[in-house]
């Protein structure tokens, strides 16, 4: 999968070397860019219930997308759903 350019390995030397020689000729064209994010990045959210967050998220966000409500009301909807999921874990 690192060959392949969909997998960018834990260890340094490897995801400098067998990541960026698969991403060569490819889009986008400083694939080197993924790996000086690593710096930057953070873990999702650990949580007992964090997948019923996620998911109440993603349906929202899916419905805005479509445009069958407005962000801000899709942003309040999963604020409904996720608000008491969050109080009962407290």
């Amino acid at each position: 999968r690192q060959d392949s350019g969909f997998e960018i390995a834990p260890i340094k030397a490897v995801a400098e070397g067998s990541f960026l020689k698969a991403m060569e000729g490819k889009k986008p064209t400083n694939a080197a860019v993924f790996l000086d994010s690593a710096a930057f990045a953070e873990s999702v959210p650990t949580h007992a219930r964090w997948s019923e967050i996620a998911d109440a998220i993603s349906a929202q966000l899916d419905s805005a997308l479509l445009g069958d409500i407005t962000v801000p009301e899709a942003m309040q909807n999963a604020c409904d759903t996720i608000n008491p999921i969050l109080a009962e874990s407290n």
